[in-house]
């Protein structure tokens, strides 16, 4: 099949060759499944994670202006831009600028935002969330999504997701992040202080498995959210399976892009 359409999917990347493929891979398949039409591309826009896999698996990943290069070179006319970044960062603002210079090669061309900017993403990324943890939500277990934080206006996210686990009435679900409000310390001392709780369950609120969740979250260190949560007598679990390898995720990806190219969102 000659393809003259194609769809770009940027994504930070993983040097954890199986979390990457069951999750940035298995988002990847799932879109190409669901259009046969068009030809589906891949970049990572982290260079560190680029070397990484190819020092260690001799695998060469494009950057985002090597895919656009490529796509170019292989007579593309219709792209569509699809990034698997949660929040709106500085990442964005220079796939904006890196994409930019090559607008004028395409017919049709489209960036999508990032996906929880839309705010029904918000409320399925929350289904998620309940897809995932509800199998713990026994009264008796305080369920910790954390994701990355962003120092930006756009972490707001996080509250809102926390905000719409609310109205559906899971009170035991706390959204956090690594590195900005809210942090391990205030979901630490909001679920101490309910006195209700015998076990944490910490569940990644990332689309990728890797370095954070294997050394924050449930590494060894002093300062991980597994250990502080046990030397206060917590049972701790910790999900190592991240949310982009959740079917709904995967199909939440999928439809985003169906209404990016379809309804121009």
């Amino acid at each position: 099949m000659i393809h003259k359409k194609a769809i770009l999917v940027v994504s930070y990347g993983s040097s954890f060759k199986d979390a990457r493929e069951r999750s940035i891979g298995a988002i990847e398949e799932i879109i190409g499944q669901r259009f046969p039409d068009y030809k589906v591309y891949r970049a990572f826009t982290s260079e560190s994670i680029i070397q990484k896999i190819k020092e260690k698996e001799n695998l060469q990943i494009d950057t985002i202006s090597q895919a656009l290069e490529r796509i170019v070179s292989d007579g593309i006319k219709d792209l569509t831009i699809i990034q698997t970044h949660l929040l709106q960062g500085m990442r964005h603002e220079s796939l904006l600028n890196l994409t930019e210079v090559y607008r004028n090669q395409f017919v049709q061309f489209k960036v999508a935002e990032p996906i929880l900017k839309i705010e029904e993403n918000v409320e399925a990324f929350a289904e998620a969330l309940e897809n995932v943890g509800g199998v713990y939500d026994d009264g008796k277990t305080a369920i910790c999504c954390i994701g990355h934080g962003i120092d930006m206006d756009t972490n707001e996210v996080y509250r809102n997701i926390q905000s719409v686990l609310e109205q559906k009435g899971l009170k035991n679900y706390y959204v956090g992040t690594l590195s900005v409000k809210p942090t391990l310390e205030d979901l630490y001392d909001e679920i101490v202080a309910q006195q209700k709780y015998e076990r944490v369950v910490l569940l990644p609120l990332m689309l990728v498995s890797g370095y954070h969740v294997r050394k924050d979250l449930a590494g060894p260190s002093e300062g991980s959210w597994r250990n502080v949560f046990a030397k206060s007598g917590f049972k701790v679990e910790c999900i190592m399976k991240s949310l982009g390898e959740n079917s709904i995720v995967q199909n939440i990806l999928a439809t985003y892009t169906e209404n990016v190219i379809f309804r121009n969102i």
